[in-house]
């Protein structure tokens, strides 16, 4: 918890939001001020309150992102 409130990046990676606590948690993030990204296939009900909502599978998706940030800080 302590992380989603207190941490400036929280990323939601192939999650149906319906599982709880775990579910509360990029909600947390966002009231702490928190950029939330949020990845997975389907549209969820963080889907609108996220500032980044990219659609894709988590093995996919996660990597070439990680890559693009790499790359853009050498």
């Amino acid at each position: 918890m302590d992380v989603a409130e207190n941490g400036g990046v929280f990323m939601a990676v192939g999650t149906s939001m319906l599982v709880q606590p775990a579910a509360w948690l990029p909600v947390a993030a966002l009231e702490a001020g928190a950029q939330v990204i949020r990845i997975d296939p389907e549209p969820t009900n963080l889907s609108d309150r996220a500032q980044f909502d990219l659609r894709g599978k988590a093995g996919d998706v996660p990597p070439v992102l990680m890559q693009s940030v790499w790359r853009s800080r050498t």
